[in-house]
């Protein structure tokens, strides 16, 4: 199942992804090795054996919520971006996009049977069929809902509003209300007989209910604001998270707290799974944690690789989300004895070096790796940042490695001999990326701005003395950077927000466009935002007279007049967007490289197709229609697997690194 979309959507690839990321010591592996794709060389690293993780879905962005039918066989997701609800069969890995009006918080229920699933937006509650996704009917509703349930019977969906309501689907009218609450309503979930309907409050209570008769059986006191509630199978436990991240366990019978749970870190959500002895949790932002509910004890504990912000649970399947769009489907069962291999912490950022002998791996974890390329082995590990590695970067020369943290240093390394060269406070917030000049005697760093995470400062330092030679802060969110090939101009890829800078609004109009900086003097000689696109990528030719730009959507490359920002000419080569484009030109400015091959500069702009020549045989991601392809100039190779395609990357030549909470993967092709 691990594979399956890629086996549905191009079952020609079935050789290639299957075998291609299959554990190393797994038996479709070692047994069918030899009919791997003919191109694909060799591939070491990532996983050992099968972990728990059964399949992988891939969403449109951030994700707000997750919720299993009753049945198990389907899956809804919620984006948090913009609201859409997406409806996975788990079994098949097919989708619906339920056409809702567009919010960031929209709740879900599934209807006891699983054939209908309802959505909340804007004071409008949707219903729609589970199997064809087309909707059956809506109604308004008077306050905001923060939760709903269907009743046993599946013909009155209960709403959490300022208080508790009943609306009959039928009549799509209000007929009952539940008093007793003082404050906003938050959860709702019922008992596994569905006799008893629990409602937690802001008023820091959970109320019990006989659904009935309506009358409150229970009523218990809670410590703080609570943000889940989940009954154990039997129905003799309740299990309450809080805002402050503590799990409380409740006797549905006495209303006593019965043990609390964590606290340190905020807990997204408390599930009960089948044996009502384990309690799955979502712990340290990117881990899943299993909780003996008995001893307080983690039983096991899952890493998803990126932030989780949503989780549901269906018998032993665990489902998690995250901010990046992933939700991967977790079977538990026989696993309490064991973790998963992998790294113990998740790689956030990769760089080769020049001569591609060294890779550098920055870790969430405040740890930078340097790991030979050629034998595919970590030879140090260099420790000093206090939170997570963002960038790494390496001088021309090789000789000096940065490395930039959310910890607001960044710090300068021998990779030769791992010994720290320097430590630097910038002083300005998160370190987002750093970048050397040509000679490697300036190192451009970028910064988030405390105050407003949408802007970045860039700073230029001397590598030598650790001194700041100059600062840009401007208001402007930065992509990317590149420098003159004399070290004096730095030209920045960037969104120019509106002149009323209110940049926390993400549906303000925005300016694309790139700007370019004297370093000696600090000041602008060029600005360019007549662009419909965002920069992605930007370099300037060696004699400064041309800027080249790529963009993160539109599939091609723009140069530029560099004294007038006129725009010259534009290369468009496929309905695919690349990943991580790179730019750079050739020392003698003859030649524009790119992750597509070489293009001559004519006297007229550049050649509309790599100078086949000259090309190389340099394998790149390209993305489409949420598709990751490995590529070699414009054939396709290999589709990477969802839960790969969001990976951190890094590509030398003929070989591929993927990073991710499994390890490194390197992959390398066969020469063409």
């Amino acid at each position: 199942m691990r594979n399956l979309q890629v086996m549905r959507q191009v079952p020609l690839q079935t050789y290639g992804s299957a075998l291609a990321f299959s554990p190393s010591k797994s038996q479709v592996k070692s047994r069918y090795w030899k009919e791997r794709l003919p191109f694909i060389r060799t591939v070491q690293g990532g996983r050992g054996t099968w972990d728990p993780c059964l399949q992988t879905f891939t969403a449109d962005n951030k994700l707000g919520s997750i919720l299993f039918s009753p049945d198990g066989r389907f899956l809804a997701s919620v984006s948090e971006w913009c609201g859409s609800v997406l409806l996975w069969n788990v079994t098949t890995g097919t989708r619906h996009t339920l056409s809702a009006r567009h919010a960031r918080e929209t709740p879900l229920a599934f209807s006891p049977d699983s054939q209908v699933i309802a959505s909340y937006v804007r004071l409008k509650v949707d219903l729609w069929d589970v199997a064809t996704g087309k909707g059956i009917q809506s109604f308004e509703v008077h306050y905001v809902v923060s939760a709903m349930q269907f009743s046993p019977d599946g013909k009155v969906l209960v709403l959490a509003t300022r208080t508790v309501e009943l609306w009959d689907i039928a009549t799509m009218s209000c007929i009952r209300t539940l008093d007793g609450h003082t404050e906003c309503v938050r959860c709702l979930a019922f008992t596994p007989c569905r006799k008893i309907l629990a409602s937690a409050s802001d008023d820091m209570t959970v109320k019990l209910w006989e659904f009935e008769t309506s009358s409150c059986k229970l009523t218990m006191r809670l410590p703080g604001y609570p943000k889940n509630i989940t009954f154990s199978p039997d129905g003799n436990i309740l299990a309450a998270s809080l805002a402050d991240g503590s799990i409380h366990i409740l006797d549905t019978a006495t209303g006593d707290t019965i043990r609390t749970l964590g606290g340190d870190i905020p807990c997204v959500a408390a599930s009960f799974l089948v044996d009502g002895e384990t309690i799955a949790t979502v712990t340290n932002n990117v881990e899943l944690q299993f909780i003996d509910v008995a001893t307080g004890t983690c039983k096991l504990t899952l890493k998803h690789g990126n932030k989780i912000c949503a989780s549901s649970v269906s018998q032993n399947i665990v489902a998690s989300g995250t901010v990046d769009g992933m939700v991967r489907l977790w079977d538990t069962t026989g696993y309490w004895k064991q973790s998963p291999g992998g790294l113990d912490e998740s790689v956030s950022s990769m760089a080769f070096s020049s001569d591609g002998k060294i890779l550098a791996v920055g870790l969430v974890g405040k740890t930078v790796e340097i790991w030979d390329s050629f034998d595919k082995i970590c030879r140090r590990r260099l420790e000093g940042h206090h939170d997570r590695i963002a960038t790494v970067a390496f001088s021309a020369d090789n000789k000096t490695l940065a490395s930039g943290s959310w910890d607001c240093t960044f710090r300068l390394w021998d990779p030769t001999t791992g010994a720290a060269i320097r430590t630097v406070d910038t002083g300005r917030g998160k370190v987002h990326f750093v970048k050397f000049s040509p000679d490697g005697k300036m190192l451009a760093v970028s910064t988030e701005d405390p105050e407003d995470p949408k802007s970045r400062t860039v700073t230029v330092w001397d590598v030598v003395t650790g001194t700041c030679k100059q600062t840009l802060d401007s208001g402007v969110y930065f992509h990317n950077l590149a420098f003159s090939h004399d070290g004096m101009v730095i030209l920045m890829a960037s969104t120019i927000h509106s002149s009323d800078g209110k940049t926390r609004d993400f549906n303000l109009q925005l300016d694309q466009g790139f700007r370019v900086w004297d370093v000696a003097t600090g000041a602008w000689k060029l600005t360019v935002t007549e662009t419909t696109e965002f920069f992605d990528s930007i370099a300037i030719s060696p004699d400064g007279k041309t800027i080249a730009s790529s963009f993160s959507s539109a599939p091609g490359i723009q140069t530029w007049d560099a004294s007038t920002g006129d725009a010259r000419q534009f290369i468009e080569y496929d309905e695919y967007k690349v990943v991580n484009q790179n730019l750079s030109f050739s020392d003698d400015g003859r030649y524009l490289d790119t992750n597509q091959g070489p293009y001559r500069l004519t006297t007229g702009g550049l050649a509309t197709c790599p100078d086949p020549e000259r090309s190389q045989s340099v394998v790149y991601i390209k993305e489409n229609l949420g598709s990751s392809w490995v590529m070699r100039g414009s054939k396709p190779l290999l589709q990477l697997p969802p839960e790969h395609s969001k990976s951190s990357f890094a590509t030398r030549k003929n070989m591929l690194v993927l990073g991710n909470v499994e390890g490194l993967t390197f992959i390398e092709f066969e020469s063409c």
